[in-house]
């Protein structure tokens, strides 16, 4: 219910009042009656009611100046005038005062009801309003937080594109802001940490809110985005060491230890440039697959360099140096490729470059007929490497594996010399060349001339020549068979070549050694 107090100078009208009126229907609780203007304001102070119905007309203090001072106490109070005159003058004074209402003497009960009604019918709207407010006000209060990091991170992303609108929008969040100083974008990353990845962000910003009291810090994606205000000169050149200070020493923590690197980008004045900023910090963060062990990387504006792709001949000489079993030429190879790839300084360059190296390699263990299966793990670890220098020692040990498989292929496969002379064997009738025997035995050519002569002391073209000469013997001496026929099933297509190595090998010509044969 609301609190009434009554203030008149005539007796009979307060006690008319108070006793005539069924206040409780009208959702009122009298809580006095004072018969002048200065005995009502102690009144005032100490009963603090809702509303004032008070005569205009009053010895000592009018109704007029008491309802000036009761304002002063209690600025919310309603007040109904009681009045006797109908002057234009009172009536201006009201209505500069904000009273509700007059009633007019002499005094009608229902006219009193009637404009208390309209008084009870005010405050209870006005406590609707702020019983709203207050909600809103409750709910903005717990949302607060969230609603700030929404803001920042959309703000930071370059949604927000007017300099007055992001402003305003920090004053109404509340946000600790000082739009005359520098700002200087960072952006953490969480190279290591035993703690679940939110648990190490959380750790990671409360750190940085510890270090530096007035950052701003919003979580976006799995990076930390800050916002660090100098307050001079100094204090920004002060701020990369006291950064990595601070992240060496959250490393170090024994319960909740967090390895992290921070990208440092170009500091801007403007507000709404902050995005740039942070989107160079963010490249700057990048260096840090570079340069593993540096925890604090700055901003570069990217100068020309030189495309890098993965030169054509590649993959050839991969597989040239996988079938030779040379492991060393194979690192070399692929050492020199991500050196170039440093130079730039892309990181998805690099993590391309090394995917391809690695399907590279995979295609080639498959030509060679060895088991594969090495090159999709390795892609799906390159998109989490957190440094060139791992995804390099990944890559290596691919390499390993895969010259690993090759070995246990070629043992599988018997000695070199006997697998080279199954080859001539099976296809004596063909136009055999050392290349082809290589291919098949997953050998580069050299490689597996160099195999050859080591464990025969022969070559492989001698090797080719004599099978052909065996055979070409057997059959002049178990068939009837044409010369020129036998020289096209031993692999020669002329009859006189074939006849002039024949004579070389036996010291007589194929028709003289198939008389001596027969005879």
């Amino acid at each position: 219910m609301y609190r009434l107090l009554i203030v008149d100078d005539e007796r009979r009208v307060r006690e008319g009042l108070l006793s005539h009126i069924d206040w409780a229907s009208l959702g009122i609780q009298p809580c006095g009656a004072a018969d002048d203007g200065e005995t009502a304001l102690p009144m005032l102070e100490q009963m603090r009611p809702d509303i004032l119905l008070t005569d205009v007309q009053m010895r000592r203090m009018s109704g007029l100046e008491l309802s000036t001072k009761a304002r002063e106490i209690l600025p919310e109070l309603e007040v109904v005038f009681i009045s006797g005159y109908s002057d234009s003058e009172y009536i201006r004074e009201a209505l500069r005062l904000k009273a509700v209402d007059y009633v007019y003497k002499p005094i009608r009960l229902q006219e009193v009801e009637r404009v208390i009604r309209q008084v009870t019918a005010k405050l209870d709207e006005r406590a609707r309003t702020s019983a709203a407010q207050s909600r809103m006000q409750s709910l903005l209060e717990k949302s607060l937080p969230l609603l700030q990091e929404r803001f920042l991170c959309d703000w930071w992303q370059g949604r927000w594109t007017n300099e007055r609108e992001i402003l305003q929008r920090i004053e109404q969040l509340k946000i600790p802001f000082d739009a005359r100083l520098p700002m200087v974008p960072l952006v953490l990353g969480i190279d290591s940490s035993e703690l679940e990845e939110n648990l190490a962000q959380l750790a990671l910003c409360e750190a940085i809110r510890e270090g530096f009291p007035r950052a701003l810090t919003c979580v976006c994606a799995r990076e930390i985005d800050v916002l660090i205000q100098p307050a001079d000169g100094a204090e920004a050149k002060a701020l990369p060491g006291r950064l990595e200070n601070l992240l060496a020493r959250l490393s170090q923590r024994k319960e909740d230890a967090v390895c992290a690197s921070a990208g440092i980008g170009a500091a801007v004045q403007s507000a709404v440039d902050f995005a740039n900023g942070i989107a160079s910090a963010r490249a700057a963060l990048q260096n840090r697959f570079f340069l593993s062990g540096s925890r604090v990387l700055f901003f570069d504006p990217e100068e020309d360099r030189p495309p890098c792709t993965m030169p054509l001949k590649m993959p050839e000489l991969l597989e040239e140096h996988l079938r030779a079993g040379n492991r060393d030429a194979l690192e070399r190879c692929i050492l020199e490729a991500l050196d170039r790839v440093r130079q730039r300084k892309d990181m998805e360059d690099a993590r391309t470059l090394c995917m391809q190296i690695a399907l590279s390699v995979e295609a080639a263990l498959k030509s060679c007929g060895a088991q594969a299966g090495l090159a999709l793990p390795f892609c799906s670890e390159a998109q989490s490497a957190g440094t060139l220098d791992a995804l390099q020692a990944s890559l290596l040990q691919l390499v390993g594996r895969a010259c690993g498989r090759m070995e246990s292929l070629r043992a599988a496969r018997g000695g070199t010399a006997d697998a080279v002379h199954g080859v001539i064997e099976a296809r004596l009738s063909e136009k055999l060349t050392i290349e082809m025997i290589a291919q098949q035995l997953h050998y580069s050519p050299s490689y597996l001339s160099m195999l050859y002569k080591q464990e025969t002391g022969k070559t492989i073209g001698d090797a080719i020549t004599a099978a052909r000469m065996r055979e070409a013997m057997r059959l002049l001496r178990e068939t009837d068979d044409m010369i020129y026929e036998i020289a096209v099933r031993v692999g020669y297509h002329e009859q006189a070549h074939f006849a002039r190595l024949f004579k070389r090998m036996t010291g007589m010509t194929p028709k003289d050694y198939r008389k001596q044969a027969l005879s």
